[in-house]
């Protein structure tokens, strides 16, 4: 008897069903667990179911894990504050472990597909990801390999390793695409609405967070753990973070219409005043500065008529108090270097750092530092300390070098691009303007940084390539 052999796109709406059953259930799960306050029940399930939905999307349904990865960067943070606040205790691990689990899925198909990714025109992630490496084995020559050093190696390679995922998986752009604009037009409203709530309610868990944080840093960044007090950081670990949400979602939102687009940016661009983060302000001014122009004549017109809307719907929030007072004191600082202590402490650790790290031919491994005291300067502050102590001359030129040739074909290959690329090449310059004052090639920054990379190769690709 003959039997029926079913089609491929029969099979892959089949797993893409199964996924969603699986990703729906999950997040069901963890969402009530919560509700009922059983944080202390799930502080091991989250990081490793994570990681087993993250396995089966992977492998079932792509785009939904792309998805699903960009959402764990969004919320695990706020996940773990509240699982620790429920514990009662701060619960041992890295704030973003689920995250960086999931995002190192795409790590193992990188080295699976090592032998045939030069051919595939992947060289430039090949070169990144040799500096990373070097890193490591010279941090494993000075220090013995630790649960820390695995994180800090995943913290670096992973976002190469994602984009190369969006890149090799070229022909599912047009689907990639989509859900990137969605993860972002809903990541950039939830995270917008809950940063306010948390700047006027101060919620228990982020005050428990808070409190830790100051407690344990030289110098409290977090603001203070009360309503009106708090630096907002909405979902995300730090406020620089949440910036870095913003500063590559943002651009994505003009490029839609309608009310959710709108109400999106609106809230969006509150919390994101909210978080005082000057460096990313920059790199969305940079951001938004650079979109214009690589916009055609008709979408920059919708673009300047959403910007409108959007400045028309801001400015009044912005003027309310108890927002004005806070952001119009943080604004005011841009103005008056004189009196800016973060500047000032920026400006005083290059002068006194600089001289160090640029000899750092070998490097002193990923994790490795130098010593900062008595400058007020912390070495996430900048780019430029981070990637010459952890890869030195040896790590740090291969890696940048495989930066550039990808900016280098994608500025070649312009002809190739939609207004999502765009979009995502203007954010790009806007976390790239972030050098100074940011380390943009760990967390947030670098996952954006590399996925848009990743993601306008795959648009060059699927475009040039022959239907």
């Amino acid at each position: 008897m003959a039997t029926a052999i079913a089609s491929p796109d029969l099979i892959q709406a089949q797993n893409v069903k199964q996924a969603q059953f699986v990703l729906i259930g999950f997040s069901l799960f963890i969402g009530f667990s919560l509700l009922i306050g059983a944080g202390r029940f799930i502080a091991p399930i989250f990081p490793a179911g994570s990681l087993a939905v993250g396995v089966f999307l992977y492998l079932k349904a792509p785009v939904l894990y792309t998805g699903f990865t960009w959402w764990l960067w969004f919320v695990s943070p706020v996940v773990r504050r509240i699982i620790d606040y429920q514990s009662g205790y701060f619960t041992p691990g890295t704030w973003i472990l689920a995250a960086l689990l999931v995002t190192g899925i795409s790590v193992v198909g990188f080295v699976r597909q090592l032998p045939k990714i030069q051919q595939q025109g992947g060289l430039p992630f090949i070169l990144s990801f040799m500096g990373i490496a070097y890193g490591f084995v010279i941090g494993l020559i000075q220090n013995p390999i630790t649960l820390q050093s695995i994180i800090v190696l995943l913290d670096w390679i992973n976002p190469i390793c994602f984009g190369f995922f969006l890149f090799i998986n070229w022909r599912d752009y047009p689907a990639q695409r989509r859900m990137i604009e969605q993860v972002f037009l809903w990541g950039v409203l939830v995270t917008g609405v809950y940063g306010i709530y948390q700047f006027l309610v101060a919620p228990g868990w982020d005050k428990f967070w808070i409190e830790y944080v100051n407690d344990t840093a030289d110098v409290p960044s977090f603001g203070t753990p009360e309503p009106l007090g708090i630096r907002v950081s909405s979902t995300l670990g730090s406020p620089q973070s949440f910036g870095n949400v913003i500063v590559a979602g943002l651009p994505l939102l003009f490029n839609g219409s309608g009310v959710l687009h709108l109400a999106a940016i609106a809230f969006g661009s509150l919390s994101f005043l909210l978080s005082l983060a000057r460096a990313a302000w920059l790199g969305l001014a940079v951001a938004m500065l650079s979109l214009t122009p690589l916009l055609k004549i008709r979408s920059q017109v919708r673009l300047l008529i959403i910007l409108a809307l959007a400045m028309a719907t801001i400015v009044p929030l912005v003027s309310m108090e108890p927002f004005a007072d806070v952001i119009n004191s943080r604004v005011e600082s841009l103005a008056d270097a004189k009196y800016d202590g973060s500047l000032n402490a920026r400006t005083d650790g290059y002068s006194v750092l600089l001289g160090k790290v640029l000899v750092e031919f070998i490097g002193k491994g990923l994790g490795g530092t130098i010593d900062t005291a008595g400058t007020g300067f912390v070495l996430g502050d900048s780019t430029i300390f981070p990637i010459l102590i952890s890869l030195g001359w040896m790590g740090t030129l291969p890696y940048l070098f495989g930066l550039v040739l990808i900016l280098f074909k994608l500025v070649q290959k312009r002809k190739y691009s939609d207004e999502f690329n765009s979009a995502t090449f203007a954010a790009i310059l806007g976390i790239l303007a972030q050098t100074g004052f940011n380390n943009i090639l760990v967390g947030i920054p670098a996952m954006a940084l590399w996925s848009y990379l990743g993601i306008n190769l795959a648009a060059y690709k699927y475009y040039s390539n022959p239907k």
